[in-house]
């Protein structure tokens, strides 16, 4: 039985502000989309040819809604909410956010290469895991369809780790694409893999 299954990228739609409570941290979680970031999303509801998926979304809430509204025709098999697409907490978490405070949006080839204390190669790693886990644990036919929502930079290097640990076939071009990429607002790439081969790369 030929296994085909395909896993999409998504980065939220525009966010309201910050509003400081003194805790950064739920500060930011609880940050929902914008009416910008909504009609974003809802402009979005085609982006998908699947007739089901299973979500992976970072624990924002931001995230979490972009995935809802852009899969809006889609059927959703499972919403799993993975921390681990999120800033880590401790040490590695606050070089993450000095180095998005400094680099801003630039691709994530950018923060690897200033990677210093190699705190992206631990997120890579530790949200790689995660995404993958799930993808192993959700597949279970011919057709599997995987959609993972989350953050600018954040969300191209979680999926380089994924595809590193589900030890799928990738051309080395594909991963340097990914870590070049550098998404818009709501915006998403599906790479597709037949029998755990890399088969294409759809930029929207």
């Amino acid at each position: 039985m030929t296994v085909v299954t395909s896993i999409t990228a998504l980065r939220h739609g525009n966010a309201e502000r910050k509003v400081d409570t003194g805790n950064t941290r739920d500060d930011d979680l609880v940050r929902r989309l914008s009416e910008t970031g909504v009609a974003q999303a809802k402009n979005k509801t085609d982006l998908f040819n699947q007739e089901t998926a299973t979500v992976l979304t970072s624990p924002a809430l931001r995230a979490q809604y972009t995935a809802e509204l852009v899969c809006d025709n889609v059927v959703i098999k499972a919403t799993h909410i993975l921390p681990e697409l999120y800033t880590p907490v401790g040490k590695d978490g606050e070089r993450l956010d000095a180095d998005f405070e400094r680099l801003g949006y630039a691709p994530a080839a950018t923060y690897l290469a200033q990677d210093t204390f190699g705190a992206w190669r631990r997120f890579e790693a530790t949200a790689g895991k995660a995404i993958a886990s799930k993808i192993q644990s959700a597949s279970d036919g011919n057709i599997n369809d995987f959609v993972v929502g989350g953050h600018a930079v954040y969300t191209n290097v979680a999926i380089a780790g994924a595809l590193y640990e589900l030890g799928y076939e990738v051309p080395d071009y594909v991963i340097k694409v990914i870590y070049a990429l550098e998404l818009p607002e709501v915006g998403a790439f599906t790479i597709t893999f037949i029998d755990g081969k890399f088969a294409s790369l759809e930029i929207f």
